[in-house]
C-alpha cells in the first residue's frame, strides 16, 4: 500500500529510452546521505474542485504495479524528496530508421526538503550545500553510452521551482524555512532503443514498394 508517510521508491526492471538515464540519476540522487526519497518520472495529473470548478494540476509518480499514483508536491512526513518533469516536445536529434535515433528533451529535477530535519545542529540557511551535492551527483554520474545530461538553469522561486503545477497560498509556505527547494532544468540527451521492426534485409524500393521478402527482428 502506498502511503504519504513511506511511499515507495520502485525501480523499471530494463528502462529504456528517455527512462533509462532519468532512472540511473534517480538512483545516484539517492545515495545522497540527506535524500529520503529520490522518485522517477513524474506525470502530470488534474483535479477539479467541485465547488469552485477550479482545476489544480500536480505531479504524480508510479509506486508499482496495482498502486495508485502518488502526488509528490511537498510532503511534510518527509525529510526531503526529489523527482523529474519531462517538458514536451522530446526533440528527434536524427531519426535512422534502420538504426538508433538520437533524442534531445528538457527535463527538470524537482528537490524539495525540510532544513531543521536534514540537520537540526545547522542554525542557518544551508540550502546552498544541498544545491551543490545534487550539481557534484549530476556532474560525475555514469550515463549509459550515449546519454548525457547538461545542467541549463537552477530556478529558486517557488513559482519557479513548481512551474507547470497548481501553487496556492498554502502550497508557497512550503518553501519558506525551514523548509526550500529548488529545481534544475537539466538536457537530456539520449539513444532510443532500437525499434524491434527493424528489417534484417529488404528495404523501400526506389519507386517506393515494399520488398515483401524482408525479414523482420522481433
Amino acid at each position: 500500500m502506498n502511503s504519504f508517510k513511506d511511499p515507495l521508491v520502485p525501480l523499471i526492471g530494463s528502462p529504456v529510452n528517455i527512462d533509462r538515464p532519468i532512472q540511473a540519476l534517480q538512483v545516484a540522487l539517492g545515495s545522497l546521505p540527506w535524500m529520503q526519497k529520490s522518485f522517477g518520472r513524474a506525470y502530470e495529473s488534474f483535479k477539479r474542485d467541485p465547488t469552485s470548478k477550479i482545476k489544480s494540476v500536480y505531479p504524480q509518480v508510479w509506486q508499482g504495479p496495482g498502486l495508485d499514483l502518488l502526488n509528490v508536491m511537498p510532503n511534510d512526513n518527509l525529510i526531503s524528496q526529489s523527482f523529474f518533469r519531462v517538458e514536451d516536445p522530446i526533440e528527434v536529434r536524427e531519426f535512422r530508421i534502420d538504426s538508433f535515433s538520437t533524442m534531445r528533451a528538457r527535463v527538470s529535477l524537482i528537490v524539495w526538503f525540510n532544513l531543521e530535519r536534514i540537520d537540526p545542529a545547522k542554525n542557518y540557511l544551508f540550502a546552498e550545500i544541498l544545491k551543490a551535492d545534487v550539481q557534484r551527483i549530476l556532474s560525475i554520474t555514469t550515463l549509459h553510452e550515449g546519454d548525457s545530461v547538461k545542467i541549463l538553469r537552477i530556478w529558486e522561486r517557488a513559482a519557479a521551482v513548481f512551474a507547470g503545477y497548481t501553487i496556492d497560498e498554502t502550497r508557497d509556505q512550503e518553501l519558506v524555512y525551514p523548509f526550500g527547494g529548488f529545481r534544475f532544468e537539466l538536457e537530456l540527451n539520449f539513444i532510443e532503443n532500437c525499434p524491434s521492426w527493424i528489417l534484417a534485409g529488404g528495404v523501400w524500393s526506389d519507386a517506393g514498394v515494399w520488398d515483401d521478402s524482408a525479414v523482420w527482428i522481433d
